[in-house]
């Protein structure tokens, strides 16, 4: 699998979730978010694309905020495996709201 290997520098690796089997699992996201927030996102769906680039947003944030490098190491990290769907569509509907996506 492309970019499955870890990064030295612990951020994400963005060839792995823009690979097309994360797009094909971030599919399953897409049309849920499409079912769940009909309402904010029948404008401009998101696609299986523009989510693995939201992700990877996250997920760069996430590493800034909280890694090893981070000015605050008193803080720690979020816990991205427990609803990460949650936390993408929390995402979505943050940047719909922001006129942003």
């Amino acid at each position: 699998m492309a970019g499955s290997d870890r990064r030295k520098s612990g951020g994400p690796s963005a060839p792995f979730w823009e690979g097309p089997e994360t797009a094909a699992q971030l599919e399953a996201v897409r049309s849920w978010i499409g079912k769940h927030y009909k309402k904010y996102v029948q404008a401009d769906a998101p696609s299986t694309k523009s989510l693995a680039g939201l992700v990877v947003q996250l997920l760069q944030f996430q590493e800034d905020a909280f890694g090893r490098r981070a000015t605050s190491p008193d803080l720690t990290k979020l816990p991205v495996s427990i609803r990460p769907l949650l936390c993408v569509s929390v995402c979505v509907l943050y940047l719909q709201e922001q006129c942003v996506y």
